[in-house]
């Protein structure tokens, strides 16, 4: 489990430095689209999970992120991550 920005429902993704989250509460159901969207939108990056499935649907559903950065870094991504929810994803 775990909270993290608004909208993004973390969970342990093996090892302190990556956090898978659920984004449907963002209004997207596609992890590709969202992955590709969100550098743009917000300046910050994620891993689609799908890609690490042999059936992508099976990870569609959740995108990863990288906590190996600096706290002022991370702090920063989560603001940007929060706006996302205000602006209903």
């Amino acid at each position: 489990g775990g909270g993290g920005a608004r909208g993004i429902r973390g969970r342990r993704a093996g090892g302190d430095l990556l956090r898978d989250g659920g984004h449907h509460p963002l209004g997207e159901d596609d992890d590709l689209r969202f992955c590709r969207a969100l550098p743009e939108r917000i300046g910050v990056a994620a891993i689609p999970v799908s890609a690490f499935y042999r059936e992508r649907r099976m990870g569609r559903h959740l995108v990863r992120f990288a906590f190996c950065k600096r706290t002022e870094v991370l702090e920063q991504a989560a603001q940007r991550l929060r706006t996302l929810r205000r602006a209903g994803g």
